[in-house]
């Protein structure tokens, strides 16, 4: 069994910490999860037309996409970080270029905070106001 590492945490494959799914579960609900015939999901519109030009929309803001790899001293943020990588990122980034919201309340603190803090400074003048809790502090 793979264990996954956050932070000063290890989580087994398939808890929601991880990004690592549990292969038993996923089997186990092989058809649920793979067998979809349409786009349709009952209840939910998609809106599929409206995600796909938002994401066009996106793309201009991924040519000024200021995180990199490894860590630099000038970012919190960094791709490889075994947590909350590439496309997760790209997208929390995009869509507070794209909405500049005025206030930002996050449940769950780090890699996502690290992208939310970096694009707030380089790119909305710090006009979000963050509100960040941890429900699972680590116990120094």
């Amino acid at each position: 069994m793979i264990e996954h590492k956050h932070n000063f945490f290890k989580f087994q494959n398939g808890h929601f910490y991880s990004t690592i799914p549990n292969i038993k579960e996923v089997f186990q609900n092989e058809e649920k999860i793979f067998d979809i015939k349409s786009e349709y999901i009952e209840g939910v519109d998609l809106n599929t037309n409206y995600q796909l030009q938002l994401l066009e929309e996106f793309s201009a803001y991924y040519e000024e996409m200021p995180f990199t790899n490894k860590k630099v001293n000038s970012l919190r943020y960094h791709f490889e970080n075994n947590a909350y990588e590439y496309s997760d990122a790209i997208i929390l980034y995009s869509i507070l270029r794209h909405l500049k919201p005025n206030k930002l309340i996050e449940v769950g603190s780090g890699y996502s905070s690290c992208v939310t803090l970096d694009t707030n400074e380089l790119f909305l003048k710090n006009k979000i106001n963050c509100k960040f809790i941890e429900p699972y502090p680590p116990n120094y």
